[in-house]
């Protein structure tokens, strides 16, 4: 039953954004990983177990392709210009889109989200105690990282931050609480609390001040 409420949900996120497929290979993986490593027990229930988590995205991905049929006359027609640029969807260098979200002063996610330094810091410590779930997670956050380097528009359009990266924030913040887990100093206390303090006052800022005139200078200069 939790496999297939991790597939239902998987289902779910393809449903809401369907480039959230992205993110769910490394999960798939380690489900037929899982299955692989045990297979000699019970064969039966770890294909069960398999199509449990599979069905539910098999189905997400069905009512999206009837949708688009039932609306545009094609299932692979989502109403937008997304089919007259499929042929140079990825072809942004990904060195582009990587130091774009990396160490960009535009759109780094570093500087979107400085809580992310100490959260990275901690995640080695994440990774001693739980080296499996680290490595999964590493590789979705890694793969959507590859994926929205190569977008044509990598950058999100007229946004502040990473919009493509925001999906991943959670995953990279448990480094935050196996950090605390395993106990800061007096000191350490002060630099990660002052580390919040300053990222909370970016996403103020950031709902606070409009980003349409962002926009129009983009729009007007090369």
């Amino acid at each position: 039953k939790w496999v297939f409420l991790s597939g239902f949900s998987a289902g779910v996120a393809l449903l809401v954004r369907l480039k959230n497929i992205a993110m769910l290979p490394a999960f798939g993986i380690w489900l037929l990983w899982e299955v692989w490593l045990s297979h000699r027990r019970d064969l039966k229930k770890n294909l069960a177990a398999a199509t449990a988590w599979f069905a539910p995205i098999l189905a997400s991905l069905l009512i999206i392709a009837v949708y688009n049929y039932l609306r545009f006359g094609s299932a692979l027609d989502r109403g937008d210009e997304s089919k007259h640029l499929a042929s140079r969807l990825f072809q942004t260098p990904l060195y582009v889109g990587l130091y774009g979200f990396l160490v960009s002063p535009g759109k780094s996610i570093v500087l979107y989200a400085p809580i992310l330094v100490p959260a990275v810091y901690g995640w080695r410590f994440f990774s001693r105690k739980c080296t499996l779930i680290a490595e999964v997670l590493g590789l979705v956050v890694i793969s959507n990282l590859l994926f929205y380097s190569k977008f044509l528009v990598w950058y999100g359009g007229g946004v502040w931050g990473p919009r493509f990266m925001v999906q991943v924030l959670p995953f990279l913040m448990i480094g935050l609480a196996a950090l605390i887990d395993h106990g800061l100093r007096p000191g350490g206390w002060v630099v990660v609390g002052a580390i919040a303090a300053l990222s909370l006052v970016i996403q103020v800022t950031s709902v606070l001040v409009s980003y349409i005139p962002y926009v129009a200078l983009m729009a007007r200069t090369s």
